[in-house]
């Protein structure tokens, strides 16, 4: 026998993947947009830390965060609708806003960081709410209802 031998990679040998592929697709979609959404959550939290101004009202919506997420992660479709919905206000609303608040302030040297700011708070809000909203995240949803259905 020889020290090392190649695997042997026949399919039948393989564990199938449970879930379809359009199934599994949305599985990693929804493992990025948890992901993207805890890296911006952890880096909101340690800016108020650094600051020394942490606030209830933000753990509130941590909290409510990542109870949304774990809904959408367990298969509850309004949970993902309703997170939808929240980004595409966030993605449309809040450019408005700042740009409100910078006529308000009529400090024109924030102009650009606060125009760089709504760019790019619309295109993570509205990128995120697009990749919630294909199919392939639906198909993920369908199966995790009917594995728990079944449970």
């Amino acid at each position: 026998m020889e020290p090392w031998q190649p695997i042997d990679e026949d399919p039948a040998v393989l564990p199938p993947d449970p879930l379809p592929k359009q199934a599994a697709i949305g599985r990693w979609i929804v493992i990025v947009v948890i992901a993207l959404i805890a890296l911006l959550e952890l880096g909101s939290l340690g800016l108020a830390l650094l600051q020394g101004q942490v606030k209830i009202g933000q753990l509130g919506r941590m909290c409510f965060t990542l109870w949304l997420l774990m809904e959408i992660w367990n298969g509850t479709a309004w949970a993902r609708w309703l997170l939808i919905s929240l980004f595409v206000v966030a993605g449309v609303g809040l450019p408005i806003v700042i740009f409100r608040m910078e006529q308000k302030m009529g400090v024109p040297e924030l102009v650009p960081a606060l125009i760089t700011v709504a760019i790019v708070v619309a295109v993570i809000s509205l990128g995120l709410a697009a990749l919630l909203a294909t199919p392939w995240v639906g198909a993920y949803q369908a199966v995790k209802r009917q594995s728990s259905d079944s449970l």
